[in-house]
């Protein structure tokens, strides 16, 4: 069960990467 909480959590923390990366590059640009 934690495989799947730990697998959402990783998801979740790489959307909000990408979104920032994509931001702040827009942001810089």
């Amino acid at each position: 069960e934690w495989m799947v909480t730990l697998q959402a959590a990783m998801t979740v923390v790489g959307n909000c990467t990408l979104c920032g990366a994509a931001w702040w590059i827009w942001r810089s640009a």
